[in-house]
C-alpha cells in the first residue's frame, strides 16, 4: 500500500513538473515586441538609445531592435548592458539599474524564436518614456556655441556663465543640460558672487584650459573680479558637475543642494571637457536654475578628495606593464549622513571601491566596481541615508592595469602614466554629498 502509495505521488510529480515545463516553453514561445521587449527596452534602454543621445544606435522602434537583436540578445546576457556597474551585493544603492534574470531570458527567447513583432495594438509610446517631467527653470543660462573640430582630440574648456538679477536669490535644484551629449564628457561649476558695481558681462566668456598658468591670471582675463580689481573668489565648493551617465538626482522633501545667486555674478565651468569627434560639430548645453519656493530643511555638502589635490599613496604613477593599487581617503571630523557618492578614474582603471572605517575599526560599505568602465560615470545614490560617525576615514581604493591585457590602455607598448585631467592619464577621485547627520537619518529613505 506504501508502495503503491508513492507511485501515485511520483506519476503525479512529473505530470505536474512537464506542466510547469510546457506553460514555460508556452509562455517563452509567445515572448513577443510589442508587449514584453519594447516595454524592457524603453524602460531601461532608450533615454540613452535615441536619436541624438550619446548612445551609438537607437532602439525606439521595432525595426530598430530587430536590426540589432543579437547584439541585444549578446550584450545583456553578459550584463554588459544596461550599464550599471555597482555590486548590489556589497552595499544597499538607490534604483539599481539592471534587468531580472526572466528579463534576459525574455530576450534571448525573442531572440532565437524569430524576433516576432506580436500585437502591435499593445504597443506603448516610447515618447511617455522619453519625456522626463522637467519643472519650468527660473533661470536659464546658455553656454556660449562651442565649436569642436572633427580631429578626434578631446578639448578643455574654462567658461564663463555671467548673470545679472533683480535681486538675490537662494537656489534650491541646478541642473546641467548637455547640448550635444556626444561630444560632451563632464564639466564642474562654481559660483562668484561680484560686488553691484562690478560688470560680469564685460570681457572674454570662455578660454581653452591651461592658458592661464595660475587661476588669478584666468579668472583676470575673464573679468571675474570685484569692482575694486581685486580677484573673486568661489562661494564655496562645486556648484553643479555633470559626468557621462549622470541622472539629476532628487531628494526627500526640504533636502536640497542649496546656495545663494547674488545679484550680480557668474559661475566659472572650471573644465568643461569635450571628448574627440571624428567630425566637426558644435555644444550649446544650458544650466537650468530653480529658486526655492520656500525655505529648504537642509542644505546639502558635497566635495571631492584624491586626485588632484589630495595625497593618494602610493603615489599615482603607474608604471608600464604593471598592475597596481592605490588609496586615497579624507576624515571626517562629526557625524554625517552619505546621500550619494561618485567615484571617477580614467581608462586603465579596473575597479573601484569605496568604504568608511570607524574609529572602532567598523567597516562601512559605500559602493563596489569591479569592472570600471571609463564611459559610464554616474552618481550612486544609496538606498538610505548612510551615517558616518565623527573621526571616521572615506577610502577610495583604486586599481589600475598598466599592461597589454588592458583592452583599454591608450598606449601600446605601454607607457608610464601619470595623473592629470587628460583622459590618457590617470585619476583617483571620489566625490561626496552629505548632510550633518541628525537622529535618525538613516532610517530616511532616498528613494
Amino acid at each position: 500500500m506504501i508502495i503503491k502509495y508513492f507511485s501515485i505521488v511520483l506519476r503525479c510529480t512529473i505530470v505536474f513538473a512537464l506542466f510547469l515545463s510546457f506553460e514555460w516553453a508556452f509562455s517563452q514561445s509567445s515572448v513577443n515586441y510589442s508587449e514584453h521587449i519594447a516595454p524592457i527596452l524603453y524602460k531601461n534602454c532608450i533615454s540613452c538609445h535615441s536619436p541624438g543621445q550619446i548612445a551609438p544606435f537607437s532602439l525606439l522602434t521595432y525595426k530598430d531592435a530587430v536590426r540589432k537583436a543579437k547584439t541585444i540578445k549578446r550584450v545583456t546576457e553578459s550584463g554588459y548592458m544596461p550599464p550599471w556597474h555597482a555590486d548590489n551585493s556589497y552595499s544597499q544603492l538607490a534604483h539599481p539599474l539592471s534587468l531580472s534574470q526572466k528579463q534576459i531570458e525574455m530576450i534571448k527567447k525573442w531572440v532565437e524564436n524569430g524576433t516576432p513583432i506580436g500585437d502591435t495594438t499593445k504597443l506603448l509610446n516610447p515618447n511617455t518614456y522619453l519625456k522626463r517631467k522637467i519643472d519650468k527653470p527660473d533661470l536659464v543660462l546658455k553656454l556660449p556655441k562651442i565649436e569642436i573640430k572633427g580631429d578626434n582630440e578631446e578639448k578643455f574648456y574654462q567658461i564663463k556663465l555671467p548673470f545679472q538679477l533683480p535681486e538675490a536669490k537662494q537656489v534650491c535644484r541646478c541642473e546641467f543640460v548637455p547640448g550635444n551629449p556626444k561630444v560632451v564628457h563632464h564639466m564642474d561649476a562654481f559660483l562668484y558672487n561680484l560686488t553691484p558695481q562690478s560688470n560680469p558681462f564685460d570681457g572674454p566668456q570662455y578660454v581653452e584650459s591651461n592658458t592661464f598658468p595660475t587661476k588669478t591670471q584666468l579668472l583676470e582675463y575673464l573679468n571675474i573680479k570685484n569692482h575694486n580689481g581685486g580677484i573673486a573668489f568661489p562661494t564655496k565648493s562645486t556648484i553643479l558637475d555633470f559626468f557621462p551617465g549622470s541622472v539629476s538626482q532628487t531628494f526627500p522633501k526640504g533636502i536640497n543642494r542649496v546656495f545663494t545667486m547674488e545679484q550680480k555674478g557668474a559661475f566659472l565651468i572650471d573644465v568643461m571637457h569635450y571628448g574627440g569627434s571624428p567630425v566637426a560639430t558644435v555644444d550649446t548645453s544650458k544650466m537650468y536654475l530653480y529658486f526655492c519656493k520656500e525655505q529648504p530643511k537642509r542644505s546639502i555638502y558635497n566635495l571631492s578628495f584624491g586626485s588632484p589635490d589630495q595625497n593618494i599613496e602610493p603615489e599615482l604613477i603607474i608604471k608600464p606593464n604593471q598592475i597596481q593599487t592605490h588609496k586615497t581617503w579624507m576624515r571626517f571630523v562629526k557625524d554625517i549622513s552619505i546621500l550619494s557618492v561618485q567615484p571617477h578614474a580614467h581608462l586603465i582603471c579596473k575597479s573601484l571601491k569605496a568604504y568608511a572605517i570607524t574609529p572602532e575599526n567598523k567597516l562601512i560599505p559605500l559602493i563596489k566596481i569591479d569592472h570600471w568602465d571609463f564611459r559610464w560615470q554616474r552618481v550612486y545614490k544609496m538606498k538610505k541615508m548612510v551615517r558616518i560617525p565623527a573621526n571616521s576615514k572615506v577610502y577610495l581604493e583604486g586599481v589600475f592595469d598598466n599592461t597589454t591585457n588592458n583592452v583599454n590602455n591608450p598606449y601600446d607598448p605601454p607607457q608610464e602614466i601619470k595623473e592629470s585631467i587628460r583622459t590618457k592619464d590617470e585619476m583617483l577621485q571620489l566625490w561626496v554629498e552629505f548632510l550633518p547627520y541628525q537622529p535618525g537619518d538613516e532610517n530616511i529613505s532616498l528613494e
